[in-house]
């Protein structure tokens, strides 16, 4: 029997913590290498989504609100279809 993975779409301001919460739920620690780049400072370090998976999770983490201009339809769009897959 096949088993259906969680889906987890991570979105928030910028520096909330979003990459280092996707680390933890597809690592399941913080050690190096990082599969989700997090900074330490105001700017963040997610320039586009990412998406990585484990044998639980998958996990879509965001760019931060704040980090750029506008959300596009185009990058919704993205999200939408790697999360249906």
């Amino acid at each position: 029997m096949a088993s259906c993975k969680t889906k987890i779409l991570l979105f928030g301001r910028t520096g909330s913590g979003k990459s280092t919460i996707a680390n933890m739920m597809i690592k399941g620690n913080l050690d190096s290498p990082l599969l989700f780049e997090t900074s330490s400072g105001v700017r963040g370090k997610t320039i586009s989504f990412q998406k990585k998976e484990n044998d639980k999770y998958m996990v879509v983490d965001t760019v931060g609100f704040g980090e750029t201009p506008q959300v596009t339809s185009s990058t919704l769009n993205n999200v939408e279809i790697h999360l249906q897959k």
